[in-house]
């Protein structure tokens, strides 16, 4: 037997129930309620549960989002609330994380996020696998929490779910459960139907993609110093690139004798101003360095000496040669089946080169998925419970004559009405195909690149930067200092803040000069 609380109180629930769990999906739930004497109607924002009394199971748990009185036209209509409502990633999805993290492992990360954000929304911890693989920096602002975790997931081939008893799991497929037979297959004395119920196997095609354009990530260039003439009526300084981290600043008279500012007296844009005992402010990810003219600590000097590690936004993109040659044979087209995505938190060319080629894996083939429909009789004949078939459970087939074999995981499940009686529920499971499906971890697809199926670009064009809520478009030019080095050609380095050297035209002129 159903039974539905609301905010803790029972509820007769009808027989026209539909509770839906996906994996990393805030996704929709509804049911139907009576509301007896006495009860108060759903709000928006009440809490929800469900729970099958006969398993003492919990079957779903979620916030009310959209309650629906009936159409009262005669003033007899029974109190029978239509409600929409979301499950546990639901409730993560209403969070806005910022926090920034430096050589921390996905595993220390998510971690993190639990403690501070997940676990005060009264959801414990069930699980958050061991992930080894550590990134040099990884900055969440004003992101969805949602979106962080299936971010921060995608990157080592991991899912994250909210489970109908209040747990949070974020696992990679080593520590997936798995069905507890071996393999699924008709067996003697055991009828077709009495094992499946029904089968579907459906093929997607249009997810498949042989080119993957990665763009949104930025890369850093080695520490860079730049002198500027200084003035005090002067209150902004840009130098080449977006400035990444705090940058050190150093003054002089003459250009040759320096003084180092204290770290302490460099604050950050949007956050400490209005503090005159900052004496120049900087913002990651913009190249603009702002002096303090209303500082208490002045600076009386003629040249300013700044040192900052910068960053610059680029796109990689990688090519599945041997899958673009087959399909081409196949299809007698070109064979590129071409996909961009924008991913942010990637800060180096490998990161960005790692992603594409674990996207290209996942998704070099069509997409396999099978329904699974079936009776909670049916897994109570067999000696199953509910649990067996949890989300992210690996189920093997081995139905070569139905063209269904591999190991496939449990990526959806959905809970229906069976109206012959309230004792028996109906089951949907969608199972997705493991090896098409999950990509590999981040860490074995970077230590795998090969160079010949990626290549690099580097945008230099307009640049938004956003700044506490404000947008500011940027346009960005290079300018640097003739140097001794007798360099007259393309340089694969950052030279003086440029990636082109200087060059002679023949009339004492060069490319680059000083920017004035």
């Amino acid at each position: 037997m159903i039974e539905c609380r609301i905010q803790n109180l029972p509820y007769r629930v009808l027989n026209d129930y539909r509770l839906t769990e996906q994996v990393g999906n805030k996704t929709s739930t509804e049911i139907t309620v009576e509301v007896a004497a006495g009860l108060p109607f759903p709000q928006a924002n009440d809490i929800i549960t469900v729970t099958d009394l006969d398993t003492n199971t919990a079957l779903f748990w979620g916030l009310c989002g959209i309650p629906k009185s009936p159409k009262y036209e005669t003033g007899y209509e029974k109190k029978l609330y239509k409600i929409v409502c979301g499950n546990g990633n639901y409730i993560l999805s209403k969070r806005i994380v910022n926090e920034a993290y430096q050589t921390a492992t996905v595993t220390a990360i998510v971690t993190d996020l639990f403690d501070k954000y997940i676990e005060t929304e009264g959801i414990t911890l069930g699980r958050i696998s061991a992930i080894p693989v550590s990134l040099s920096v990884y900055t969440a602002k004003n992101l969805n929490l949602q979106e962080c975790l299936n971010e921060l997931a995608t990157l080592v081939g991991a899912v994250w779910r909210v489970t109908p008893d209040r747990q949070f799991f974020f696992e990679v497929t080593d520590d997936f459960p798995s069905f507890p037979w071996n393999a699924i297959q008709p067996r003697g004395g055991i009828t077709f139907q009495n094992v499946f119920g029904s089968l579907q196997k459906t093929t997607k095609e249009y997810t498949q993609r042989t080119v993957q354009y990665v763009y949104g990530g930025r890369d850093l260039t080695s520490t860079q110093t730049e002198i500027k003439p200084f003035s005090a009526e002067q209150d902004v300084y840009t130098v080449s690139f977006d400035v990444y981290n705090r940058p050190t600043i150093s003054y002089s008279d003459d250009g040759s004798t320096w003084t180092m500012l204290p770290a302490t007296a460099i604050g950050v844009t949007g956050l400490n101003d209005g503090d005159n005992t900052f004496v120049f402010f900087f913002t990651s990810g913009s190249p603009q360095i702002k002096y303090n003219t209303q500082t208490v600590s002045p600076l009386t000097a003629a040249y300013i000496k700044i040192e900052y590690v910068g960053s610059f936004p680029i796109q990689t993109v990688s090519e599945n040669s041997e899958k673009i040659a087959e399909l081409a044979g196949q299809t007698g087209t070109s064979g590129r089946r071409e996909n961009a995505v924008q991913v942010s938190g990637i800060v180096s060319v490998n990161e960005s080169m790692a992603y594409g080629q674990q996207v290209l894996e996942k998704y070099a083939d069509p997409t396999e998925e099978i329904a699974w429909t079936f009776l909670s009789s049916d897994l109570t004949e067999n000696g199953l419970t509910l649990d067996d078939v949890d989300l992210l459970t690996v189920v093997k087939f081995d139905m070569p004559d139905y063209d269904i074999t591999g190991d496939f995981v449990i990526t959806e499940r959905v809970l229906e009405a069976f109206y012959i009686t309230d004792d028996v529920h109906k089951y949907v499971v969608k199972l997705k195909l493991m090896s098409r499906d999950y990509m590999k971890s981040y860490g074995e697809t970077i230590a795998s690149l090969k160079k010949d199926v990626s290549q690099l670009s580097v945008r230099d064009e307009d640049v938004i930067i956003k700044n506490a809520g404000v947008a500011e478009t940027l346009y960005l030019g290079e300018a640097m200092r003739w140097s001794d080095a007798p360099l007259y050609f393309p340089t694969e380095t950052i030279i003086e803040g440029s990636l082109v050297a200087p060059c002679d035209l023949g009339q004492d002129n060069y490319i680059y000069t000083e920017a004035v």
